[in-house]
């Protein structure tokens, strides 16, 4: 199955589906007024979304994850690996680099994120929480 990866604008992903997403990938409304982002991925197999994230374009050559999460049909399933992959090869081919963060409590998402070549570069301690900082970048030669 391939996976393809469409880019969402902040103005169409906002009033279409950012609480919709929020809620069915993690069971929490996250008010679209609240939503800082330059633009959504949406990763797309047999033309159904599979999964998401929204990014901030911090300059021409890096990339925030700012959030993201794996729609119902996906998660717990082999699914997520190519639908996390698709978002990084997309990434990769139009930045030279990607950074997020990630709770560093939720340990099968920092597992995924280093399969896919994250490596951790720092830490971030926000509202009582430590998150892992992470970086994925286009490798030379």
């Amino acid at each position: 199955m391939k996976y393809l990866v469409e880019k969402i604008s902040h103005q169409t992903w906002v009033s279409k589906f950012s609480e919709m997403a929020h809620v069915e990938s993690f069971g929490l409304l996250r008010p679209r007024d609240i939503e800082r982002m330059s633009f959504a991925l949406v990763s797309v197999a047999n033309d159904k979304p599979t999964g998401f994230v929204q990014c901030i374009e911090m300059d021409s050559e890096t990339l925030y994850w700012q959030s993201g999460g794996m729609f119902l049909d996906v998660q717990k399933t082999i699914g997520v690996v190519p639908s996390y992959l698709a978002g990084v090869d997309w990434s990769l081919n139009n930045y030279k680099r990607i950074t997020t963060r990630i709770d560093s409590e939720n340990i099968r998402m920092l597992h995924l994120a280093m399969k896919m070549g994250f490596r951790v570069r720092g830490t971030w301690h926000f509202e009582n929480r430590v998150y892992v900082e992470l970086l994925n970048e286009v490798k030379n030669g």
